[in-house]
């Protein structure tokens, strides 16, 4: 079973994705986190412009770049694992261990929620759709899409939205 909705395989068949696809895996990927899977099938593939406001995604392994990956984690209780690195570098897209996919800002300090699970993040990713932003405790604001979000506005979310 694919881990790409069927609606938005023919993105991934143009970036030369197809069915039943598989490749090495990255030895620092654990075989039990459901990024595993995503890699196995999607490792390597780009897709360029899948939306007007993506650039590019480029899925490998990204080695926890991104500022404050580490807190997430720990504020989770979770294994997060990059799996994408998007827009030419500006961001990485990062899979949890119970299949939300969370991106990160290479650019300022920045965490938003792509998806509940893969499926819906990559629907989300290719259909142009805006990710929630979200924040640490402690942590009053973050900017996302040209605008201050601040703790308590509305789609803001907090590590207990992601149990």
């Amino acid at each position: 079973m694919s881990v790409i909705p069927a609606d938005i395989a023919p993105v991934f068949r143009n970036a030369g994705w197809f069915e039943d696809r598989r490749v090495a895996v990255d030895t620092a990927v654990p075989m039990y986190h459901p990024s595993f899977a995503v890699l196995t099938e999607l490792g390597g593939v780009v897709l360029r412009n899948p939306a007007p406001s993506v650039v590019s995604i480029a899925f490998r392994h990204v080695n926890d770049a991104a500022p404050d990956v580490a807190e997430w984690e720990a504020v989770l209780g979770t294994k997060i694992v990059g799996v994408a690195e998007q827009d030419g570098g500006h961001a990485e897209l990062y899979l949890t261990g119970r299949g939300q996919v969370l991106g990160f800002s290479l650019i300022h300090p920045a965490c938003w929620l792509v998806g509940e699970t893969f499926g819906s993040a990559l629907q989300a990713l290719t259909k142009g759709r805006r990710s929630k932003p979200m924040l640490l405790p402690g942590q009053e604001g973050v900017a996302l899409y040209g605008t201050r979000f601040h703790r308590g506005d509305a789609g803001v979310l907090g590590p207990a939205d992601l149990a």
